[in-house]
């Protein structure tokens, strides 16, 4: 279309300039000294205006493909984000169930047991006192609440989150929890940051306790939401029950505030973005 285009315009241009070699454009009345315009004159004018329409056309052609120039980078710019997001968060939570299970491994040798919840290191023959479950008690419940995220940003947009995981009702243990982290940026569609897993199998909540955690997540872009896909198992401190977990929870940038998503649309919405092979 814009070639078409310059190529009306070529041409009208060269029928404007040989029009006055053709005629006059104008012609002198003797008697009241005014101005007639000859045919050649109103031919000349018509080809003009003609002329103008297509180079306002071609005009808003070429700033449209510009304005799709810019949008075909920022989407390549924000893919190249997205995998460098994934790749250095699933790098720290590697590093991080290595070393826990490394040191959980040297202290079980000697009857020990490190406490996520109290940062303390107790004998295993304690360390679940005061927080067994029985058939009469409820079942835990797995939730975060409203300021149960927090999320500090520097000035290269590192963005540092520190999650607190309550269990309610009862105590809990046994996590086999992932985290899958979607992000909408100020500018651009929603983007998937990628899948950890923070929360050591071996931890233990106590009744209404909690259990925090970091996430670090680098994205050159300043955010409104994060939304956290947590989804999984875990059981009750005895083991006797098995229970899962499967919430959506909005970290708004703006607010400061935690909510869990319930609009279906919105979920579906959502989870359409995390790859297939990371859903379980």
């Amino acid at each position: 279309m814009k070639t078409l285009f310059f190529v009306i315009v070529a041409i009208l241009q060269v029928i404007i300039a040989l029009l006055p070699s053709l005629g006059k454009l104008y012609i002198e009345d003797p008697e009241d000294k005014s101005f007639n315009i000859t045919s050649i004159g109103i031919t000349f004018t018509v080809f003009v205006i003609i002329c103008l329409g297509f180079t306002i056309g071609l005009y808003f052609i070429s700033e449209n493909e510009d304005q799709n120039n810019k949008d075909f980078l920022q989407q390549q710019q924000e893919k190249r984000d997205s995998i460098i997001a994934n790749g250095i968060t699933k790098g720290v939570d590697s590093n991080r169930k290595a070393l826990f299970k490394d040191l959980s491994i040297a202290l079980a040798d000697q009857k020990l047991k490190l406490d996520t919840v109290t940062k303390s290191i107790k004998s295993l023959k304690d360390s679940t006192k005061g927080i067994t479950n029985n058939y009469a008690q409820n079942d835990p419940i797995l939730n975060i609440e409203e300021n149960g995220i927090t999320c500090k940003t520097d000035e290269y947009q590192n963005h540092k989150f520190v999650l607190t995981l309550k269990s309610y009702d009862a105590g809990s243990t046994n996590f086999d929890i992932n985290f899958s982290v979607i992000v909408t940026p100020n500018i651009g569609p929603n983007l998937y940051a990628g899948l950890v897993n923070p929360i050591s199998e071996n931890s233990q909540i106590s009744k209404d306790g909690a259990i925090n955690f970091d996430l670090d997540l680098s994205i050159s872009k300043e955010l409104l939401k994060t939304y956290f896909w947590v989804r999984g198992d875990y059981t009750t401190i005895d083991g006797s029950k098995k229970l899962k977990v499967n919430s959506i929870y909005q970290f708004d940038h703006i607010t400061k505030k935690t909510t869990q998503v319930s609009d279906t649309k919105i979920k579906k919405a959502l989870l359409s973005i995390v790859p297939l092979k990371e859903v379980k």
